[in-house]
């Protein structure tokens, strides 16, 4: 790093950090995988399979719309200062503006899919699940309830970027094991999870474009 980079290093720094990233968080999903089989409940049971027409409607409608509505909600929520929310959607962008500026749309789309598919699987399909069967609370709502927020807070605490942004990423993972829970169907969780994470990037994304137009970089 301390030689300029040649006009193609950002592009293939760029690649770089796109293959390492979409591995790491598709790795998630291999450990649940993993752990499902040796610890069990396997995460993999409540994903409809191919020739299941409606269980793949159900999760790619709902989890679509559901994403797209919990984005919408975040992104209309911080543009009001209310509660911190405007300083930490600035300082995101800000934090992965080198990172955005690397990624096509495209990347940033997959990137996404590979976050839903990861965690959803490790801490939806194998960790909620596990801590139900666990506390054997299959018929027990408030266990269910506590398994649900347990898991939903390990996966804030997987997103330490700051003391809000677990707090968000644990609500977040209350309404995406929530979405599981009520429709028994991964699917929706992972596709929830994949539209909201692809509409803020793609947001922050355009922003960055537009400021860099602009001549007015933050």
């Amino acid at each position: 790093m301390a030689e300029a980079p040649r006009d193609d290093g950002p592009r293939d720094d760029g690649q770089g950090r796109f293959v390492f990233a979409a591995f790491a968080e598709l790795s998630l999903g291999l450990v649940g995988v993993f752990l499902g089989w040796w610890l069990g409940p396997s995460p993999h049971n409540h994903i409809p399979r191919w020739w299941d027409l409606g269980g793949l409607s159900e999760g790619l409608i709902l989890g679509s719309c559901i994403g797209a509505v919990l984005a919408a909600g975040i992104l209309a929520a911080s543009r009001f200062p209310l509660s911190g929310l405007r300083e930490l959607n600035q300082s995101m962008e800000l934090r992965f503006r080198e990172f955005l500026s690397q990624m096509s749309y495209v990347q940033l789309g997959v990137l996404s899919m590979a976050a839903g598919l990861g965690e959803e699987i490790l801490f939806r399909g194998w960790l909620q699940q596990g801590l139900i069967r666990v506390l054997d609370a299959h018929a027990d709502p408030l266990l269910i309830a506590l398994a649900l927020v347990l898991a939903s807070f390990l996966f804030g605490l997987a997103h330490p970027i700051s003391p809000l942004y677990i707090l968000l990423a644990t609500v977040m993972g209350v309404f995406l094991g929530g979405i599981y829970l009520l429709t028994g169907n991964l699917l929706c969780a992972i596709v929830a999870h994949a539209v909201y994470d692809a509409v803020i990037l793609w947001k922050w994304k355009r922003d960055m474009e537009i400021e860099n137009a602009m001549g007015e970089p933050k």
